[in-house]
């Protein structure tokens, strides 16, 4: 199973984003970003943004 850093990384593929992009949406600093990506405790929200997209992907047949 993928870890969260993971599957984070595939969901931004899947829309082209940055995590400049991702932290212009939040209001957030690119660097910010980075720092909660890669820390040891994921954020709930971001589980919850990829949780969707994933659950999206699965309606689809794209998973």
């Amino acid at each position: 199973m993928l870890t969260w850093k993971e599957r984070y990384a595939k969901m931004k593929k899947y829309y082209g984003w940055t995590d400049s992009d991702v932290a212009f949406m939040i209001g957030n600093t690119p660097k910010s970003v980075n720092m909660v990506v890669n820390s040891e405790q994921f954020p709930r929200w971001l589980k919850l943004a990829i949780i969707v997209h994933e659950l999206e992907q699965k309606t689809k047949g794209n998973l």
